[in-house]
């Protein structure tokens, strides 16, 4: 019988031993990361491993005893599983969004309650440990609290152990224990992010947002730094792409400039330091300047020479990290009645929230659009440029109502499909700590548009609405496919791409022919088997040149 690897719900906590006697405790908690030490001899990645690769790499490694008739590395069969399962659970189990703790030397004593706020990471010359093998497998957490043993409360006494590399908490009154006693108020830690499906599940993007429940990050003023931003900024939007030189008119005024057209993005943008006197002057739109005609600005992310200027839309922003990000006020005009401030941030899908503490005491609300030096960035920029078009567009054609978001959870189960929309700032994000580290997820909303690219080049009509996440209609309506699109392949993605299919996708007035969930290469081996036994069906996609490739896609088209 194949090996299985058990999953754990949504709230349970992993405690992952701090290395052998917990001796790497410190290291872990000053750098933010957990760390597991198997396959050090000589070293190798797990990246990208299924966990059918896994079982056979390590079964073959670490044989048990009477396996070849010679001492092994396990006593017995069973003992080599619970090993697999250590690093299977630290490889699969431990996900984006799940809380993580360890412990300290000496029993325990002290004890550190976090969040998993990255991806496996490989690195073989760390060298953080001198013991039998070297730990070259992390994970990065933000760290929400540190605390005694002795603080929890004696009814959610914890079995603390040092034999096994993971082991579980699942005990809810437990969990509740740990998270107040790692500073948290009413039971739940601090920067909660509310489960792996809280992209979707929230609340209306209409609704108000409160400032205290956001990230917080702080905006450059510094001229010099500024400077520095802008420059990277202008570098990333330039490399690679010749200018052309072209009329460029708004309300009151005509200029030509040279533009940068980006063809894979259709984006196009005018970069002009001092032409607007008291800003960095940056202009954008979706259209292809090759047409004949002037251009007209879509969208202008601009951005103060130096300290505070909230009059001015675009703002860089740093994080804790010293990481960089390109941030918006949500302020756009367009010479068109309802187009502004309140009414985009009600249109525009998933946004990224963030809370601004400017130099000044005052306290602001922006929208991250992408990180500086991301891989993408240029798709980040063109995506909230295309939403902005969209908007005004729709506003235009008075038909921005179709697109706010449900007033409350369980309302909008049958909602009619809309025309597609993308979503803003290239999709969900999730940040897992409000003042610390922040973890950004810009990769959902490039799949579901290539994906929306696959199906109309099929010969179909791409639909959605805020529950779907694409469906494929024909040119008479029928409902072929929903789709829905994750970005991973853990078990909170897995079941949450069944939940979404299973409940959105076939009630009401829905009643396509097929549900098929979208997932990138990899996981269990047996995962799309077990998929297809409940009924769904399954694309995949890996990155080449920077955008998804999908196999499987033909088959659930026709």
């Amino acid at each position: 019988m194949a090996y299985q690897l058990r999953p754990h719900g949504p709230k349970s906590v992993a405690m992952v031993r701090a290395g052998e006697e917990a001796h790497l405790y410190e290291w872990c908690r000053d750098n933010g990361f957990i760390t597991i030490g198997w396959f050090g001899h000589p070293p190798a990645s797990m990246e990208g491993w299924s966990l059918g690769r896994l079982e056979s790499e390590f079964r073959a490694k670490y044989p048990y005893d009477d396996e070849h008739g010679e001492p092994g590395a396990y006593r017995t069969k069973s003992s080599q599983t619970r090993g697999l399962t250590n690093v299977a659970d630290f490889l699969f189990n431990i996900p984006i969004g799940r809380r993580v703790m360890i412990a300290s030397p000496a029993g325990g004593a002290t004890v550190l309650l976090g969040t998993v706020v990255g991806g496996y990471e490989y690195h073989d010359d760390w060298d953080i440990s001198q013991r039998a093998e070297p730990y070259c497998h992390f994970k990065a957490v933000e760290w929400l609290g540190e605390f005694k043993r002795a603080d929890l409360l004696e009814a959610a006494a914890l079995p603390w152990t040092d034999q096994q590399t993971v082991w579980w908490v699942e005990d809810l009154a437990a969990i509740r224990d740990l998270e107040v006693a790692a500073g948290g108020e009413n039971g739940e830690a601090p920067g909660a992010a509310g489960g792996f499906e809280a992209e979707k599940a929230g609340a209306s993007a209409s609704s108000p947002t409160s400032v205290e429940a956001l990230a917080v990050l702080t905006p450059l003023t510094d001229k010099a730094e500024v400077e520095d931003a802008y420059a990277q900024f202008v570098g990333r939007l330039t490399s690679g792409v010749d200018p052309i030189r072209k009329g460029l008119g708004w309300p009151g005024g005509w200029g030509e400039f040279d533009v940068y057209w980006h063809s894979a993005e259709q984006l196009w943008c005018v970069l002009e330091p001092e032409f607007a006197g008291s800003r960095y002057w940056c202009c954008f739109g979706p259209d292809d300047p090759a047409t004949p005609n002037d251009l007209s600005i879509g969208c202008e992310i601009n951005f103060a020479y130096e300290g505070v200027n909230r009059r001015i839309a675009g703002a860089f922003l740093r994080d804790a990290e010293g990481r960089v990000y390109v941030a918006h006020s949500g302020k756009v005009g367009g010479g068109h009645e309802g187009v502004g401030k309140s009414a985009f941030l009600k249109y525009i899908d998933s946004p990224v929230r963030v809370a601004v503490a400017w130099p000044d005491g005052q306290t602001t609300e922006m929208l991250i659009i992408g990180m500086l030096d991301a891989d993408g960035f240029v798709g980040n920029v063109a995506t909230f440029v295309s939403e902005v078009a969209s908007f005004k567009r729709d506003v235009r054609d008075g038909t921005t109502t179709e697109r706010d978001l449900p007033q409350a959870p369980g309302e909008d189960h049958d909602a009619d499909l809309d025309d597609y929309f993308p979503e803003s700032l290239l999709g969900t994000a999730s940040f897992e700590q409000k003042t610390r580290k922040i973890a950004i997820r810009l990769a959902h909303g490039p799949v579901v548009h290539a994906l929306r690219d696959a199906v109309e080049a099929a010969g179909l009509v791409a639909k959605k609405n805020n529950r779907i996440d694409l469906a494929a209609v024909t040119s008479a309506g029928e409902l072929i496919t929903v789709f829905e699109v994750k970005t991973g392949v853990d078990w909170g993605s897995v079941y949450g791409a069944i939940g979404q299919l299973m409940y959105y996708g076939k009630t009401g007035a829905h009643n396509p022919e097929r549900l098929v969930a979208v997932l990138p290469d990899g996981g269990p081996a047996d995962l799309d088997a077990r998929l297809g036994a409940i009924g769904l069906g399954v694309v995949r996609y890996e990155y080449a040149d920077g955008k998804p490739v999908f196999t499987g896609l033909d088959a659930v088209l026709g």
